[in-house]
């Protein structure tokens, strides 16, 4: 209202009060200033204004990954130049530090404090490796983050390419998980252990390595069969690489020339 006449009296002289120079009061339509900008956020407006008539409704709404710390549904323009309500404020979204099992994360952010879009690098510990999911994960708009969490898992040495020698069967290489050690089994009917040891180890990259590399020698059996006193002598032939011939009766101690010994009979 013009003029701040709040009232009219009408006075003994059958006119009313308070009116001067035949001004009368009027109402004039209340009118709000547009708001103070959201910092991090917008008011739903379709075409913006710098007033507002009264009753106006403003819904303010934050940007993606921002959050309203105190909610403000709405504000309304209800007084002159006044909007019901708080002034909004958009804080950013956090993302909780992720779980690690057996490694642990890269960022360049301030340790245990993540934002929005803030991406973190996961790192396995050594002698462990990723095992689903992704190694890059990134804070999101709901607070969560992105990707499958991945998993470290204690490598599984596979790998016999660098321990394969002719001695060893097959199936005689052991499956070892990192840092493990086990030994190693050969053919002892043909073969013999010279020197180093059968101890293996897994390492790191998947590769199961000799703690002393061995170096074997050569057996070479041939069976004797001879008739002697109705019974069957066997000998065994050893034939070194490296040394002297060496030979073994197997089942007969008796180890002197066959003709020697026929002739006992």
């Amino acid at each position: 209202m013009t003029h701040n006449v709040e009232k009219l009296v009408c006075d003994h002289l059958g006119t009313w009060s308070n009116i001067w120079y035949g001004i009368y009061p009027k109402c004039q339509r209340i009118w709000c200033l547009f708001p103070s900008k959201i910092t991090n956020g917008n008011y739903n407006l379709s075409q913006w204004s710098l007033t507002h008539e009264f009753g106006t409704i403003l819904v303010p709404t934050c940007n993606t990954g921002y959050y309203m710390s105190k909610k403000v549904d709405k504000r309304v323009c209800e007084q002159p130049y006044k909007w019901s309500g708080n002034e909004p404020v958009c804080e950013i979204v956090k993302c909780k530090t992720p779980t690690v099992h057996n490694g642990n994360f890269i960022s360049n952010m301030k340790p245990y404090s993540y934002s929005y879009n803030d991406e973190i690098t996961i790192k396995c510990n050594e002698g462990f490796e990723i095992k689903d999911g992704s190694e890059t994960r990134t804070c999101r708009a709901d607070g969560t983050w992105s990707e499958t969490p991945m998993q470290c898992l204690k490598i599984i040495c596979n790998d016999t390419s660098n321990i394969r020698d002719q001695a060893i069967a097959q199936n005689a290489y052991p499956q070892l998980a990192f840092a493990e050690i086990s030994r190693v089994t050969f053919n002892s009917t043909f073969y013999y252990l010279q020197q180093g040891s059968m101890e293996v180890q897994c390492s790191a990259n998947k590769t199961l390595t000799w703690i002393s590399k061995p170096m074997f020698g050569m057996t070479i059996l041939i069976n004797y069969c001879v008739f002697f006193s109705e019974r069957f002598i066997v000998y065994k032939f050893k034939y070194d690489l490296l040394k002297a011939n060496v030979f073994v009766c197997l089942y007969n101690i008796d180890l002197r020339p066959f003709n020697q010994r026929s002739s006992d009979q």
